[in-house]
């Protein structure tokens, strides 16, 4: 998610959409499994509030790693490259490395869990978290 006034209040919407799916019955199990924080300007207000606003409400869903605004990054599409290719050294390619490696991480250990069930060992799964009431979470609601 961008840290930009706009993804704050589509966020909110993506919630609802997801919530009206879940009670609707198309898909009771349907879920934000994780939140990846990009384009966040340290010289900005606005990138730290977004991001503390998210974190209030989505909690461990939002990962650590936050991607910083780069021109690297930008310019990485327009030589038909992966920033990770174009630019290794730089803040966002490094971010996004760090990023991969705690996606992974997070990943591993589901899927360890789903493993052991796979085999039939005797593992009481996990109940899905429900994704926060956030139908209240606007750009307006920042401090």
């Amino acid at each position: 998610m961008q840290c930009e006034y706009y993804a704050l209040e589509g966020l909110a919407v993506i919630c609802r959409l997801i919530d009206q799916i879940r009670t609707g019955g198309g898909n009771t199990s349907l879920d934000i499994d994780g939140i990846v924080m990009t384009m966040f300007d340290g010289r900005t207000h606005l990138s730290t509030e977004v991001v503390e606003e998210v974190r209030r409400y989505f909690g461990d869903k939002v990962y650590g790693t936050v991607i910083p605004r780069n021109v690297r990054l930008s310019e990485a599409p327009s030589y038909g490259m992966a920033a990770v290719e174009y630019d290794p050294s730089c803040a966002g390619a490094k971010a996004y490395k760090k990023f991969a490696e705690e996606f992974l991480r997070r990943h591993s250990k589901r899927e360890a869990g789903r493993s052991a069930i796979d085999r039939g060992d005797q593992v009481q799964a996990a109940q899905p978290e429900r994704v926060h009431d956030v139908s209240g979470v606007t750009s307006a609601g920042l401090p």
